[in-house]
């Protein structure tokens, strides 16, 4: 398993510019679950999908998981949130 990050961002190009940046390896977007109603829906899928990935918790937002593993998480959250 390599490192997930699982985030929330208004400026996808920014944002993984930023990331890059302090990122020795080059950084690929393996998922976008589209935009939300607002950012507060956002951001509680997010909390929700961190909750639930947490026992792969590398560090703040970054965790040591299969991507397939955090995209399905992520899928089951959007389904019941």
């Amino acid at each position: 398993s390599g490192f997930v990050k699982v985030g929330v961002t208004d400026n996808y190009r920014g944002r993984m510019a930023s990331l890059q940046t302090s990122n020795p390896r080059p950084l690929l977007c393996v998922g976008y679950w589209g935009k939300f109603k607002s950012r507060r829906d956002a951001m509680k899928v997010e909390r929700v999908a961190h909750r639930a990935l947490d026992e792969n918790r590398a560090v703040g937002e970054w965790f040591r998981v299969d991507i397939d593993v955090a995209a399905h998480v992520i899928d089951r959250v959007m389904e019941t949130t």
